[in-house]
């Protein structure tokens, strides 16, 4: 048991930089949390993002129309499930919920959703190759 509570500690604080970097807006240091080859998409893509350069510029793109609409989003992650594969791959599954603020005004929780990643070691840890996002509000 007890190195299954490490290998969980280690994705929860992964994905813990991860979203930090997004909500700080640092996209190239998000991106470098995927493979160079990653791949992102789910039911609110026509086609999944493929890259890093491509997830760095979509999560530009997204906060962009943030912040002229005057939100900020918090990103939050939780109820994740680990399953170690043969390969030395980990299978993660987990419920994400953003957190909506309009500027001088109050949070509303939107957009709940079904995270499953495939998660791949590094050399400084874990990185995300691919990532399918399912939307509660969409089909």
């Amino acid at each position: 048991m007890g190195a299954d509570v490490d290998l969980h500690t280690q994705v929860e604080m992964f994905y813990a930089r991860h979203m930090q970097l997004l909500g700080d807006e640092d996209f190239e240091g998000w991106a470098r949390t995927f493979t160079e080859d990653a791949t992102f998409g789910g039911s609110s893509h026509s086609e999944p993002l493929r890259g890093r350069a491509a997830i760095a510029d979509g999560g530009r793109r997204g906060q962009q129309v943030l912040t002229d609409k005057g939100l900020v989003h918090r990103r939050w992650l939780g109820m994740v499930t680990v399953d170690p594969r043969q390969d030395g791959s980990l299978a993660v599954r987990s419920y994400g919920v953003v957190v909506q603020t309009e500027r001088g005004g109050g949070s509303v929780p939107v957009r709940p959703a079904v995270f499953e990643d495939l998660l791949v070691p590094s050399q400084d840890g874990w990185l995300i190759s691919q990532r399918v996002i399912s939307r509660d509000d969409q089909p």
